[in-house]
C-alpha cells in the first residue's frame, strides 16, 4: 500500500519530468518497498543508460536526445525557475541549491572561490574511488543537461569556458563521450580529462548577463514552491539527515558513525543499511561531506588552510591536502589563489569556435 501510495504521487515530484523524456520509460518498484522517489529515478535512470551499447557515440546520441528535450516544463518549478532567472549568476545559484529534487544520486555545487572564475561542480553520492561506468554515464547526462540549459538561456552572448572531466576505465572512450556531448551543444568550452569530479569553469564577468527568458514574477513564485519542496525532500533523506548532524559538531574529529547514528537516535547498523539503500554508506557520505564543506570554506572563510584541515577533521595540513587533491585533482591553494593556474592534462581535441 505504501509504494502504491508513493507511485501515486510520482506525478507530483520534480525528478518525475525524466519520464517525459523518456516517454518510453518503466518504472518497475516491485522490489523496492522503502525509498525516496528522487533516488529512485536516479537508480532507474542508471540502469537505462546500461541497457544502452557501451560504444560511446550511441551513448553520446541518447544522451544527447535526452537532454535536448527538456524545457521549462520537464521538471516543474525546476526548470521553470531555471528559464526564467534574472541572470546567469542567479540561474546557477538555482541549479545547485535544488538540484537534489531533480536526483538526489547527484548534486551540483558551485564554488565561487577568490579567483576570476567560477567553478560548477558536478558531485555524486557514490564515493569518488568507486564510481563505476553507470554513475558515470549519469553524470554525463546531467553535465548534457546543464549544456543543454545554458545553450537555450544564456542567449547569443559568446560562452568561454573550461571542462574538467573525469576517466575510470578507457581515456579514449571517455573522451570521446564528454567530446561528442560538448560538440553536440555548440558552446565554446575546452575540455580537460583525468580529473576526478566533473567541473564546468567560467569567467566570473560572463554571469551577470540576463537571460532570455528572464521573468521575475514566475522565477519568484517558482522558488517559493521549490522552498516548500525542498523542505519535505530533506526532512526525509536520510544523508541529508546525516549532513545535519555532522553540522551540529563543532569540527569533524568527533564524526564517527556510531556517534553521528545515536544523534540521529539509531543505531550504526541501520544507519548503513539505510545509505545502502541509497548506494552508498556512512564513510562515503562523510567523505562527500568533507570535499563539500572543503569547498565552501575555501571559498567563503578567511580560515588559513591549517584551520580549515583541523575543522574537516584532518590532523594536520599535509593530509588534508592530498585528500582534497585525490577529490579534485587540485592542491587546496589552487582554489584561493586570486590568480589561478590550473594545469591541463589530457586536453580534447575539440575546442569549438
Amino acid at each position: 500500500m505504501e509504494v502504491k501510495s508513493q507511485l501515486s504521487s510520482l506525478k507530483n515530484t520534480i525528478s518525475s519530468g525524466w519520464k517525459s523524456v523518456i516517454p518510453f520509460a518503466n518504472f518497475n518498484i516491485e522490489e523496492n518497498q522503502t525509498f525516496d522517489m528522487t533516488h529512485f529515478e536516479g537508480l532507474w535512470l542508471k540502469q537505462y543508460l546500461s541497457t544502452i551499447t557501451p560504444e560511446y557515440h550511441a551513448l553520446s546520441t541518447q544522451i544527447t536526445k535526452i537532454a535536448q528535450s527538456v524545457n521549462p516544463l520537464t521538471f516543474n518549478f525546476y526548470s521553470l525557475a531555471l528559464w526564467t532567472s534574472p541572470d546567469r549568476y542567479t540561474q546557477l545559484h538555482t541549479l545547485c541549491n535544488y538540484s537534489a529534487l531533480l536526483n538526489s544520486s547527484i548534486r551540483f555545487h558551485l564554488d565561487e572561490n577568490k579567483g576570476d572564475n567560477i567553478n560548477l561542480w558536478l558531485l555524486s553520492n557514490e564515493p569518488i574511488a568507486k564510481h563505476s561506468t553507470e554513475s558515470l554515464s549519469l553524470l554525463a547526462l546531467h553535465f548534457a543537461l546543464l549544456l543543454n540549459v545554458i545553450k537555450q538561456t544564456w542567449g547569443t552572448q559568446t560562452l568561454k569556458g573550461d571542462a574538467y572531466l573525469p576517466s575510470l576505465t578507457n581515456l579514449r572512450i571517455e573522451q570521446q563521450l564528454f567530446d561528442n556531448l560538448i560538440a553536440s551543444s555548440a558552446l565554446n568550452i575546452k575540455c580537460h580529462y583525468s580529473f576526478p569530479l566533473i567541473r564546468l569553469s567560467f569567467s566570473k564577468k560572463s554571469l551577470f548577463l540576463p537571460l532570455t527568458d528572464s521573468d521575475p514574477v514566475i522565477h519568484q513564485n517558482s522558488l517559493w514552491q521549490l522552498k516548500h519542496q525542498l523542505v519535505n525532500y530533506q526532512q526525509n533523506n536520510v544523508i541529508h539527515q546525516v549532513y545535519r548532524a555532522l553540522r551540529s559538531l563543532p569540527d569533524l574529529e568527533a564524526a564517527s558513525g556510531n556517534h553521528i547514528a545515536s544523534l540521529m537516535d539509531i543505531s550504526f547498523r541501520t544507519l548503513n543499511r539505510r545509505l545502502a539503500c541509497l548506494s552508498t554508506s556512512y564513510r562515503g557520505v562523510l567523505e562527500n561531506y568533507k570535499l563539500e564543506m572543503a569547498l565552501s570554506l575555501l571559498d567563503n572563510t578567511e580560515l588559513g588552510l591549517a584551520d580549515i584541515a583541523q575543522q574537516l577533521g584532518f590532523s594536520d595540513l599535509s593530509t588534508f591536502s592530498r585528500a582534497f587533491k585525490r577529490w579534485t585533482g587540485l592542491c587546496p591553494s589552487q582554489l584561493t589563489s586570486k590568480n589561478q593556474t590550473i594545469a591541463p592534462r589530457v586536453v580534447s581535441h575539440w575546442e569549438l569556435i
